[in-house]
């Protein structure tokens, strides 16, 4: 673009020396338009790099429905996730004001959610950053607490398809915002690179970021257009006078590794919380994983007999632990589960099928298999 400026205004200066017949008043007129061209090359607008941009969209549905909805780049991922643990940093990419200007009845029934995702590297190869290598599909995004004080049950990734589609619905709100930021074609205070109000009329209506968040059957759900099984919108309560916590979660697809567990499977990886205060203002806290992970389910066993060896296979879920017990049948009827004995060493799960065996000459056992 500065070639082009150039390129003008040298061409310009040509034009002034041959019509300085024509006086000051051609040359007035000249550098007027001269003005003009590095004023709208000034202009910036709403954009993202494509590589873990953190974003929070906020919006009202149903019964309280407003005329805008408002889409910020809250900076890198990264630059969230590398936070030491239990730091707290202010959100000041947008402010009050920003806010009051997309929805001026109140802050009351604002759905918000934070989320980020990233394209695709060619190949589907990681996403290789200072804080973690990521595999491609991998999702952040907020699940809401029902109580201030305790954790949401994380989330169970998904395989790889599901969050493929997840991760399409993230960028198709970062497309909007983009094509509603420009079609705007002016910066100011509520439209610029880092964030954008985006007006709800028809002309917007499949870029707006209820287009690629709402629920298909119900736009008050914020489901990434049903491509998520949880909804990761909060909503205020009205009057809205105390803040209210979502927490954070890192999706992994499931069978890829999660740079920080080191698991293939099970629950999403929790990062931390992000407050959203009655004026508007946000911020992060980074924190560990505060409460236990979901119980793995409990295996579907196989037994096969081979002279007198016993063999019990079963799918295991990774990092669970698993141990073998069982009873025989004269003691079936008469010995509570909880205290049958247990045969050898406990198993660690890595998600594959793995198997107990058991020699005996005993003429009946009786087998299970526990979990945690």
């Amino acid at each position: 673009m500065l070639r082009s400026q150039f390129d003008i205004i040298k061409t310009l200066e040509l034009i002034m020396v041959s019509a300085n017949n024509y006086g000051r008043r051609l040359g007035i007129a000249i550098l007027s338009l001269v003005i003009s061209v590095q004023i709208a090359s000034a202009q910036t607008f709403f954009t993202t790099t494509g590589k873990g941009d953190l974003l929070a969209g906020f919006r009202k549905t149903g019964g309280h429905p407003e005329n805008n909805e408002f889409v910020v780049r809250l900076g890198q991922v990264t630059k969230f996730i590398g936070l030491p643990i239990g730091t707290t940093t202010n959100i000041t990419i947008y402010g009050n004001s920003q806010v009051a200007d997309a929805f001026p009845d109140n802050f009351g029934f604002l759905q918000w959610s934070v989320f980020s995702t990233f394209t695709e590297f060619p190949g589907g190869s990681n996403w290789n950053t200072a804080v973690g290598s990521f595999p491609d599909a991998t999702c952040w995004f907020t699940i809401p607490r029902t109580a201030t004080n305790v954790q949401s049950q994380a989330p169970t990734r998904q395989v790889d398809a599901n969050q493929a589609s997840l991760r399409e619905s993230m960028l198709g709100i970062i497309n909007g915002a983009t094509y509603i930021s420009g079609n705007l074609g002016v910066t100011n205070a509520n439209n610029n690179s880092n964030l954008v109000v985006e007006p709800v009329i028809s002309a917007y209506s499949s870029d707006i970021l209820t287009a690629n968040m709402a629920d298909p059957g119900d736009a008050t759900i914020g489901d990434f257009n049903g491509n998520s099984p949880y909804n990761s919108e909060n909503t205020t309560p009205s009057p809205f006078s105390s803040p209210v916590i979502s927490d954070f979660y890192q999706s992994c697809p499931s069978s890829t590794i999660d740079p920080f567990s080191g698991q293939t499977n099970g629950g999403a990886f929790y990062l931390g919380y992000f407050t959203l205060n009655a004026n508007g203002t946000m911020t992060f806290t980074r924190q560990t994983n505060v409460v236990s992970t979901p119980p793995p389910p409990q295996p579907v066993l196989a037994i096969s007999r081979t002279g007198t060896t016993s063999t019990i296979s079963f799918g295991t879920t990774n990092g669970a632990t698993y141990n073998l017990i069982y009873t025989t049948f004269s003691t079936l009827t008469n010995t509570p589960r909880s205290s049958w004995s247990t045969l050898g060493s406990s198993i660690t799960g890595n998600g594959g099928i793995t198997n107990f065996t058991d020699t005996t000459s005993d003429p009946g056992r009786v087998y299970s298999v526990t979990a945690h």
